[in-house]
């Protein structure tokens, strides 16, 4: 394509589509002299699809491209994969920058830039998608970007009102050199309908990548559901300093946080503070959300206010520096509903995964588990005693004290056993303390899985 200079469209209405013009073209260059003009005046274009038109052209430099001035759209835009797999060594978007319709209804760029692995995108300073109002998809747009910096003049702006769904999900993804120096502030109160940060920083493992200025405002009235799984995963230099506030108050469908932290090492949660999740209507995931986090101490836990819809399983596990008072954590389920054995035996396990940990659990119980556990090995000598400070001196599964001395489930026959405490009043003494009907025998393989059950076990 040597002889094309430019290529000016400034003369076309209505609509434009340029999808695949030039995919799997491995030998085009867009050398110095390559342009695109494209309309300017708004409301010129009701629809452009550029999707695809560069994709997989694996020698293209794009020179030529400075400035992609979409501002004459006024409907669709879709820029979907325009240069996905660009990954030549000269196609850095040095000089590229993008002019976004300030007036649009709706945007899709996922994977617009993805798989360039030597796109530095410096010429990238403000993204601004304040002038989207309808449905907004950047997902995967820098996924694998693996020179992508995200310098101090990059920055976001999202739209103040969006009727559809925000979709953000891995728009970062193994950007190992990104820094996020100029996010200061993604503001998500303009979305209504689903709000998607899946993996948004999925292994962004840059030691200048903090999120010490980085804070996150959530929606006041999201109707949709909210998906913040494995958002930091891996991101083990993220502290999280400039995370004060989580406010979910506004979510009432379904809400996702899974891994939403997982292997963050240098994260502390210190600024968290006051998280509720009572408004949450759908069910609210929470697996692995602290999972591996060594520097979490969980300072204010005992200000979180969960629903009872909850999924706590591994949400502690490998945080060896846990030292909080989950005093207010009392969780009520149905009877019949297997969710309360996970949440009992997954909180159990992970508070007691190291015995020098001093966790407060329960809200009228203010057990320390470590003092327990030694007093429990100072019981005067006696048949019954060895055998019971045998047991969990050699015990393999951390969470075999707590559930003894708990009394929560009855287990192994080489200790005696424990009834279960009833509910006074139907408020919790303790997150560990249900009524014993409550406790039904797992009859299913995925159930015995949750207890990680021998040959000797016996529920109740």
């Amino acid at each position: 394509g040597e002889g094309l200079q430019t290529l000016d469209f400034s003369g076309v209405s209505v609509e434009l589509n340029l999808a695949h013009m030039f995919f799997g073209c491995g030998s085009f260059t867009g050398s110095q002299q390559f342009s695109l003009t494209l309309p300017t005046t708004t409301g010129t274009l009701d629809n452009l699809n550029m999707s695809g038109m560069f994709k997989n052209c694996t020698s293209f430099t794009g020179e030529g491209l400075q400035t992609l001035d979409f501002s004459g759209v006024t409907g669709t835009l879709n820029l979907s994969a325009m240069f996905l797999g660009c990954s030549n060594v000269s196609f850095i978007g040095e000089n590229l920058q993008l002019t976004l319709p300030t007036t649009l209804g709706n945007l899709n760029m996922s994977g617009m830039f993805a798989d360039c692995t030597n796109f530095t995108g410096e010429g990238l300073q403000t993204l601004d998608f304040s002038g989207v109002s309808g449905k907004l998809d950047l997902s995967r747009m820098f996924a694998n970007c693996g020179s992508f910096t995200g310098s101090q003049q990059f920055s976001l702006t999202l739209p103040t009102t969006l009727t559809g769904t925000l979709n953000m999900n891995n728009m970062f993804y193994n950007c190992t050199s990104f820094t996020g120096a100029g996010l200061t502030n993604l503001n998500f109160s303009g979305v209504s309908g689903d709000l998607n940060l899946f993996s948004m920083f999925h292994n962004c493992s840059n030691e200048l990548f903090t999120g010490e200025k980085l804070q996150l405002t959530l929606p006041t009235t999201l109707t949709g559901n909210l998906n913040m799984a494995n958002m930091f995963y891996n991101c083990t230099n993220f502290t999280g300093a400039g995370l004060q506030t989580l406010d979910f108050s506004g979510v009432s469908g379904t809400l996702k946080l899974s891994y939403m932290f997982y292997n963050c090492t240098s994260f502390t949660g210190e600024g968290l503070t006051n998280l509720d999740f009572s408004g949450v209507s759908g069910t609210l995931n929470m697996h692995g959300m602290f999972l591996n986090c060594t520097s979490f101490i969980g300072t204010n836990l005992n200000t979180w206010t969960l629903s009872d819809n909850v999924n706590v399983t591994g949400i502690f596990f490998g945080c060896e520096n846990l030292d909080g008072d989950l005093s207010g954590w009392c969780v009520t389920v149905e009877p019949t509903d297997r969710k309360q054995r996970t949440i009992l035996i997954s909180l159990a396990s992970q508070l007691v995964a190291t015995r020098e940990t001093n966790v407060i659990i329960g809200q009228n119980s203010s057990l320390n588990w470590n003092e327990e556990f030694q007093k429990m090995l100072a019981l005067e000598p006696s048949e019954e005693n060895k055998k019971i400070q045998t047991y969990f001196t050699e015990s393999t599964n951390p969470y075999d004290f707590i559930l003894y001395k708990s009394g929560i489930v009855n287990t192994r026959s080489y200790y005696p056993q424990i009834k279960t405490s009833n509910v006074d009043g139907g408020v919790c003494k303790s997150a560990f303390v249900f009524e014993a009907d409550h406790f039904i025998q797992p009859s299913t393989d995925s159930d015995k899985k949750i207890f990680q059950p021998q040959t000797n076990d016996v529920f109740k």
